[in-house]
């Protein structure tokens, strides 16, 4: 049975190998870019923010996830420690380029405090699951008093911006390789 939860830190570890699962591209290149992009896309929201995450629970397993900062600052006091750190560890070039990556959400925190990455695995997508997932955080973050949200896409996932479109987001700036979309609340 299918069912939405909110996210506790046991969760991590699943978290991760979703985020790895639907990676594209550089992104699954290596174990070591594999450990990178879970870093990036996934280990802080669990671990520091599991209040502000809800994950598509299949029979006791997790299958997808919506993860969610509400508070770029606190986001980035802890991506500047922690996942930057442990990036560089893994490859100093990436994590000189990893510093880059929370530049776009830095361009509309006033406006857009929270950011959001979701992601479920291909047997669950166009289910009607990522629907029920957005809605959930956008609720919880309207109750949070949050003014508004944003995320990252590839500029050419026209699926992807076409799910976020629905939701009412709206294309801001095209930054890294990326598209960037924001919703106010």
């Amino acid at each position: 049975m299918l069912k939405i939860r909110q996210a506790t830190p046991k969760d991590a570890a699943r978290a991760a190998h979703i985020c790895i699962e639907t990676a594209e591209g550089i992104w699954r290149r290596s174990p070591k870019m594999e450990k990178i992009t879970s870093l990036l896309f996934s280990a802080y929201y669990i671990t520091h923010e599991s209040h502000n995450c809800f994950v598509l629970e299949d029979s006791g397993k997790v299958v997808g996830y919506i993860l969610c900062s509400a508070d770029l600052h606190r986001f980035l006091k802890s991506y500047r420690g922690d996942i930057f750190r442990s990036i560089a560890k893994l490859s100093p070039l990436w994590g000189v380029a990893c510093l880059f990556v929370p530049a776009k959400y830095v361009l509309l925190h006033r406006h857009y405090p929270a950011h959001l990455h979701i992601d479920i695995l291909p047997p669950y997508q166009s289910a009607g699951y990522g629907s029920k997932l957005m809605e959930t955080l956008l609720q919880h973050l309207k109750a949070q008093g949050v003014k508004g949200v944003c995320l990252s896409c590839g500029a050419d996932n026209t699926r992807a911006i076409k799910f976020y479109e629905k939701y009412g987001f709206t294309a801001k700036l095209n930054a890294f390789g990326g598209k960037l979309m924001v919703k106010k609340l």
